[in-house]
């Protein structure tokens, strides 16, 4: 079944709504499946799904804004939210995201994305049983991480794909905050503590800016 609470097959504002303990197979609390959708100052706390623990976003445009997530889990990939197939003109930003948990995004899962935007946001113990826990950006292209928080202990941020990441400010002391596993990437103007705080592999051409 999709969205637990909402499921968004039409243009659709949600403001200043709370989300708890909702349940579903896709987007525990949210399933948005067309464009025009924005969600705002509301708050999603403990929902549950197999995939996106609060929200699953399928190829629209839209935004979510000014959003808090805590708790949120999943079995598979996206704990608070996962993105599939947006662009850009979708976006994810000024939001916080706490104690959500995933196989892989502990928080986000961003799959295939191609112009998509995580902005202005924070993330604090986050968990992810793999890769990513606060985000995992697999197969994208265009994808934007720009002015993110977080104080997450190793593999914050897990990348497969094309990603720019700008203004990213990890707290970690321990290695690989950054993984950049494939693809054509650039991290710029950020600060990562901690010794060997990025990982690139074989598959993967990085260029460092400012950092």
């Amino acid at each position: 079944d999709y969205g637990g609470a909402v499921f968004a097959n039409g243009a659709l504002d949600i403001i200043n709504a709370t989300f708890n303990k909702n349940k579903a197979n896709s987007g525990g609390a949210v399933y948005v499946n067309s464009s025009g959708v924005n969600i705002s100052g509301s708050n999603f706390t403990e929902n549950s799904a197999t995939t996106g623990g609060a929200i699953f976003w399928n190829q629209a445009s839209g935004s979510i804004d000014d959003c808090e997530f805590k708790q949120n889990t999943v079995t598979n990939n996206g704990g608070a939210v996962y993105v599939n197939s947006a662009n850009s003109l979708a976006v994810i930003e000024n939001s916080r995201f706490s104690e959500n948990q995933a196989n892989q995004g502990g928080a986000i899962y961003l799959n295939s994305t191609n112009g998509f935007e995580v902005k202005d946001s924070n993330f604090t113990l986050n968990t992810a049983t793999n890769n990513g826990k606060d985000i995992y950006a697999k197969d994208t292209l265009q994808t934007s991480l720009t002015n993110l928080s977080s104080n997450v202990v190793g593999n914050s941020i897990y990348v497969d794909g094309d990603v720019a990441i700008d203004g990213a400010d990890i707290a970690s002391t321990d290695v690989n905050s950054i993984i950049f596993n494939s693809g054509n990437s650039t991290l710029s103007n950020s600060e990562l503590k901690g010794n060997n705080a990025v990982l690139i592999n074989e598959n993967a051409d990085v260029q460092l800016q400012n950092t």
